[in-house]
């Protein structure tokens, strides 16, 4: 946050704090206080969330996104947003959101590279939210198999960052946990 903080708090967002008035705060119980129904959070102490993005950062977001793409098998370049990127005791998997709206699931075995040709790939997952505390599931289909990637933002300290399922037909035929990758 230090190293950036002028890229995420630039003038505009600092003129909306210091301008803003008792009526664009919203007290949100145990989740802290917003502003503008979201665009800052606090605690109380300390900022939580900022969901606004300067026009800094979305040209950092672009330079990020397009140096990743560079790195990536020619077949997986063409995608609207990288999702998630993590490893199993099996597989590194990455989920990329499409132009579409769906999302991609690219997998290789462990110790491979994203550079190389993924083992398998699924296009047209969908993503659902498990209530209001951010946990969400991707489900992607591929004939009898579905596979699930439960992302878990909510738990204890035993939860893992991602769960993968792979169910033929109802029958669980692979479970493992996953770390996310940075």
């Amino acid at each position: 946050m230090m190293n950036r903080f002028d890229q995420v708090f630039d003038a505009e967002l600092k003129q909306d704090i210091s301008h803003s008035k008792p009526s664009q705060w919203t007290a949100m119980g145990g989740r802290g206080l917003m502003l503008d129904n979201g665009k800052i959070w606090f605690d109380g102490k300390r900022i939580t969330a900022v969901n606004y993005s300067s026009q800094a950062e979305q040209r950092y977001k672009h330079e990020l996104t397009a140096a990743q793409k560079q790195q990536l098998h020619p077949s997986l370049r063409s995608f609207k947003a990288p999702v998630l990127v993590f490893k199993t005791q099996s597989f590194n998997i990455r989920i990329d959101e499409l132009s579409n709206g769906k999302y991609r699931y690219a997998a290789w075995k462990a110790g491979q590279k994203q550079s190389e040709k993924p083992a398998l790939v699924l296009n047209n997952g969908t993503v659902e939210f498990d209530g209001s505390g951010g946990n969400h599931h991707y489900l992607f289909k591929n004939g009898a198999y579905s596979y699930v990637v439960e992302r878990n933002i909510l738990g204890d300290s035993t939860t893992p960052d991602v769960y993968l399922t792979v169910k033929r037909a109802d029958t669980a035929i692979l479970e493992q946990a996953g770390s996310i990758l940075k």
